[in-house]
C-alpha cells in the first residue's frame, strides 16, 4: 500500500498541541464526578443488598416487597435478587397469590348446574 500524504490542514501548528478547551474540561471534570458519584451509590446500593439478605433470612423470608423494590432470595444460593417495579405504592410483604380465573368461572359454573 501506498502512503498517503498528509493534508497541510490535518498537521498541528507549532505551539497549538495542548490547546485547552474550557467547555471540553468542564464536560470532563462532570463526567468524572458523575462517575464517582456512581461508583459510591453502587457501594452503598451492595451493602444495603447485604443487610437485607442478612434479614431476610434472619426472619426466613423469601420474598419481601416495599414502595416498588422486590427482594427475592434466590433458591439454592446465598443471593438476593433486586427487581424495581414501575408502581411505587406500598405493597403488602408476601401478599398471598390470587387464585386463578378459571376456578373462579369452575364454580360459577357447578353453582349454575346446581341451581
Amino acid at each position: 500500500m501506498a502512503k498517503t500524504k498528509a493534508n497541510p490542514s490535518d498537521r498541528e501548528l507549532p505551539g497549538m498541541e495542548d490547546v485547552r478547551f474550557g467547555a471540553l474540561d468542564r464536560d470532563c471534570v462532570a463526567i468524572g464526578d458523575i462517575r464517582e458519584q456512581m461508583n459510591q451509590l453502587r457501594a452503598d446500593e451492595a451493602a444495603a443488598i447485604n443487610r437485607a439478605l442478612k434479614h431476610m433470612q434472619h426472619h426466613e423470608r423469601t420474598v419481601y416487597k416495599h414502595r416498588g423494590v422486590e427482594l427475592v432470595l434466590v433458591p439454592g444460593d446465598v443471593k438476593l435478587r433486586v427487581r424495581t417495579t414501575s408502581g411505587g405504592d406500598i405493597e403488602q410483604a408476601d401478599a398471598p397469590e390470587k387464585k386463578p380465573r378459571r376456578a373462579k368461572k369452575a364454580k360459577k359454573a357447578a353453582d349454575e348446574v346446581t341451581h
